[in-house]
């Protein structure tokens, strides 16, 4: 039914259909028409979330990159490199034209498309929706403050200083507040962001297993902490050959 750029990304061994030959009826052939039509929107959509997918792992890999390989005197620089490839990445998903093939492809028939790719149209316009509510001096803020902030995460962990951090995860909050806003603004801040990973669920549905996950931990943790025993962890520090690790 669908193109090879659908088979690269989803891996499925979609086939077009076959051309009949003999006579084809006028409505067979009005079929096949909007079957072509239909396929054509699809691959347009394909096309640009492979694009959207392939920018996403530039950011993954930047953000590897800060974590493991970047020196520490490098951090205000990709901040500022992952705020700007934020910025082309909403552009990329709000891009009219992405909302155009959409609407498109909704206003056809669905049924003659296979489940994975109407799962993939379902998700795309969920996300278009989402993004095309949000600012895209938003989306950069909140790019940026999560690159800067890992590196002062990092160092007040280090340094056991949560002071260091909260200045930090005070603005984070914020911006994730406003995005909420923006976002669903019928909802409560805390459950927009939820939504955004775990759909439908609601911090009333969390907040009681967390409660009872505190009142196992929390004194097993103390028990644990005031215990005279202490392991020796010795041979978790020193120097190791490189043949040998």
């Amino acid at each position: 039914m669908i193109g090879g750029k659908v088979v690269m990304i989803l891996g499925l061994g979609f086939s077009r259909y076959p051309l009949r030959s003999g006579e084809l009826s006028a409505m067979f052939g009005i079929v096949r028409l909007s079957e072509m039509t239909m396929n054509q929107h699809y691959e347009n959509l394909v096309h640009k979330l492979e694009e959207i997918a392939h920018l996403g792992g530039v950011m993954s890999t930047l953000g590897w990159d800060q974590e493991v390989m970047m020196p520490a005197g490098a951090s205000d620089a990709r901040a500022k490199q992952i705020s700007a490839l934020a910025g082309v990445i909403y552009e990329r998903m709000t891009d009219p034209a992405l909302g155009d093939c959409l609407n498109e492809l909704n206003a056809q028939d669905l049924a003659a498309l296979g489940e994975a790719e109407r799962c993939n149209i379902r998700e795309a316009q969920r996300s278009y929706e989402l993004e095309t509510k949000v600012p895209k001096r938003l989306v950069q803020e909140l790019a940026e403050l999560g690159s800067r902030g890992h590196g002062v995460w990092v160092m007040a962990r280090q340094d056991n200083k949560f002071a260091d951090f909260a200045p930090v995860l005070k603005c984070f909050l914020q911006l994730k507040t406003e995005w909420a806003q923006c976002v669903s603004p019928e909802m409560a801040p805390y459950d927009a962001n939820i939504d955004l990973f775990e759909r439908g669920t609601t911090m009333t549905m969390i907040t009681p297993i967390f409660e009872r996950l505190k009142q196992e931990l929390i004194p097993l943790i103390h028990a644990i902490q005031d215990h005279s025993y202490q392991p020796d962890t010795s041979f978790l520090q020193g120097r190791f050959a490189l043949d040998k690790q």
